[in-house]
C-alpha cells in the first residue's frame, strides 16, 4: 500500500515538474537590445530626421472659407491652408479637417476682435475646421477663442469658450482645453516642429503662439473612426504580449490612423486638392495604425505601428545601418533609440521591432512635443500629423 501511495506521489511531482517546464518555455524571449550607438548616429546622419510631407486643403473648403464676410471678410488670408491635418479613415472617409492660422507658432494669444453674432466677447480667430459630418452648409468653420467680456487686450488671461462659426454670425460653442508648450528657447516662439495643428483621438488643436488650443470631438461616430484602429491595435498588442517580454502598456483606445510615406502621401495631397466627395477617398486610405505606450521606460517600445501596406520612409539594416529601402508592412514595437534626449526639431532614430522576430529596421525620426502641456491628459498620446507618438515624430 505504501508503495502505491509513493509511486502515485512521484507521478504528480513528475506532473507538476512537467506543466513547470513547459511554462517556463512558453515565457516569451526578451526584446532585441537598441542597436549601437553608432548605427543609431549614421542613421541620424543620413536622413537627418523625418521629412513631413503635407496634404495640403481641399479647394471645396478654401472656396468655402472665401464666402465668409463680416468680420471674417479676408479670414483665409490668416490661414495656413499647406499644413492643414486631416484624420481619414481606414476606408479613406475624411472625417475630420484642422486648418491653423499662418506662422501659428508666433502669434501672441489673446483677443483681437469683438466676436459677432449673440453673446458678442473679446475674440481670436485661431484656426478653422471642416467637418463633412455637419452637411455642406455646416461643414466648414470658423474657429473663434472667446474670453470673458472685461479680458479685451488681456495678453495673459485664459479662454472661456471655444466657437465654430459656420456663417458670419451663427456657431457652435463648446468647452475648451488649453495647454502650453515648453519654451525651448525662452523667446515665447514655439519650434516649427510643433506649429500648426494636431489631432489625437480625444482632441483637436491648433498652437497658438506658445500656446495650444484644443477641443473634444463634437460627437466620435462623426469625427473619428470607432472601432477599427482599436480593434487593429488591440490584435497587435495581443500578439506582441505572445512574442516579447515587455513591461509597458498602451493606450489601446486611443489608436490613430495616419497616411505615412512620401510618395502616400503625396497621391493623396493630388486627389485632396480637387474632392468634392470626401467619403472614399482612394489615395488617402492610412496605411498605419498608431498606439502609444503609457509610459516611457528605457529599452521598452514608446508605440506600437501597424503597418497596414508598405511606408516609402527611408528605411535602414538595424545591425549595420545600411540603407534597404521602404518599410515593409508588418506589426511593429517602436523604440526611441534615443529615449527623448534633444530638442523639439531635432534628428533622432527608431528601432522598429518586427512582430517576425527576425526583420528589425531603423527609420529616421525628429523630435517633438506634439501636444502642448496642461495637467489633465497625456501629451505622449499617439497623434496625427505623419504620425507622431511618445515625443517622436516619422516621416519620409
Amino acid at each position: 500500500m505504501k508503495r502505491l501511495l509513493f509511486r502515485g506521489l512521484w507521478v504528480i511531482v513528475l506532473m507538476f515538474a512537467a506543466l513547470s517546464t513547459t511554462l517556463v518555455s512558453a515565457n516569451p524571449p526578451a526584446l532585441p537590445a537598441t542597436p549601437h550607438a553608432n548605427v543609431l548616429a549614421s542613421v541620424r546622419n543620413q536622413s537627418g530626421g523625418a521629412n513631413f510631407t503635407w496634404l495640403g486643403t481641399p479647394n471645396w473648403v478654401i472656396n468655402r472659407i472665401n464666402t465668409f464676410g463680416g468680420a471674417f471678410n479676408g479670414v483665409g488670408n490668416l490661414l495656413d491652408y499647406g499644413q492643414a491635418v486631416h484624420y481619414i479613415s481606414t476606408t479613406g472617409a475624411l472625417k475630420e479637417t484642422v486648418i491653423p492660422r499662418v506662422s501659428s507658432g508666433t502669434i501672441n494669444f489673446a483677443p483681437t476682435f469683438w466676436s459677432p453674432g449673440s453673446n458678442s466677447r473679446p475674440a481670436q480667430v485661431v484656426g478653422a475646421v471642416f467637418q463633412p459630418s455637419r452637411g455642406n452648409n455646416r461643414s466648414v468653420q470658423i474657429v473663434v477663442a472667446v474670453w470673458a467680456q472685461d479680458q479685451m487686450g488681456c495678453t495673459d488671461c485664459t479662454p472661456d469658450k471655444v466657437r465654430f462659426y459656420y456663417n458670419n454670425t451663427a456657431y457652435y460653442e463648446y468647452s475648451g482645453v488649453w495647454a502650453n508648450f515648453y519654451d525651448v528657447n525662452g523667446d515665447q516662439v514655439t519650434e516649427a516642429v510643433d506649429s500648426g495643428a494636431a489631432i489625437t483621438h480625444t482632441l483637436s488643436c491648433v498652437t497658438v503662439g506658445i500656446d495650444q488650443a484644443c477641443w473634444h470631438p463634437y460627437s466620435y461616430n462623426a469625427v473619428r473612426q470607432e472601432p477599427t484602429p482599436k480593434d487593429i491595435l488591440y490584435d497587435a498588442y495581443t500578439d506582441f504580449k505572445d512574442l516579447y517580454d515587455f513591461s509597458v502598456d498602451f493606450y489601446v483606445d486611443d489608436a490613430v490612423p495616419d497616411l505615412l510615406g512620401v510618395s502616400q502621401r503625396a497621391a493623396c495631397a493630388t486627389q485632396l486638392a480637387s474632392a468634392s466627395n470626401f467619403n472614399n477617398l482612394s489615395s488617402c486610405r492610412p496605411n498605419v495604425i498608431i498606439g502609444a505606450s503609457k509610459e516611457v521606460q528605457s529599452g521598452q517600445p514608446i508605440a506600437i505601428m501597424i503597418v497596414l501596406s508598405t511606408a516609402n520612409v527611408r528605411t535602414y539594416d538595424d545591425a549595420t545601418g545600411n540603407y534597404v529601402g521602404d518599410l515593409p508592412a508588418g506589426s511593429y514595437l517602436v523604440i526611441d533609440g534615443y529615449l527623448g534626449q534633444g530638442q523639439p526639431g531635432q534628428a533622432t532614430t527608431t528601432f522598429m521591432v518586427n512582430a517576425d522576430r527576425t526583420n528589425h529596421y531603423l527609420i529616421p525620426a525628429t523630435r517633438m512635443q506634439g501636444m502642448g502641456y496642461n495637467g489633465v491628459y497625456d501629451t505622449g498620446v499617439a497623434g496625427i500629423r505623419d504620425g507622431f507618438a511618445r515625443f517622436c515624430a516619422w516621416g519620409g
